[in-house]
């Protein structure tokens, strides 16, 4: 388990000749694991990790059960966007573009 643990960090950490913190997109985590809450807690203390969500759940009721959590607090300081939407409402089956679909691809692919 420590050799995944060390994995996780090293990919979470700031590669000091970026100048871009690193993003990382969580869908359906429910932030129980305490090993790995304090992971994100420290990649958003220590490398400005930027922590996107999608979840069909309110963003006021997401954060409430966050901050709830071991290191949730933190973690949240590490939110940088939220998409209320199911994955299906993002990526629906007939494989059409919509507009949550390229607000993430802009977000994670589009250079500046």
């Amino acid at each position: 388990m420590r050799y995944y643990s060390e994995i996780f960090k090293k990919a979470l950490s700031h590669d000091p000749l970026s100048q871009d913190p690193r993003r990382l997109l969580i869908i359906c985590y429910g932030f129980g694991d305490e090993h790995i809450n304090r992971i994100l807690a420290e990649a958003v203390k220590d490398y400005k990790l930027k922590i996107y969500i999608i979840s069909p759940d309110p963003p006021g009721d997401f954060k409430t059960e966050l901050v709830k959590k071991k290191h949730g607090k933190d973690i949240w300081q590490g939110i940088s966007g939220y998409f209320q939407n199911g994955l299906r409402e993002i990526f629906p089956e007939n494989q059409t573009e919509t507009q949550a679909g390229r607000n993430l691809f802009d977000l994670f692919f589009e250079q500046d």
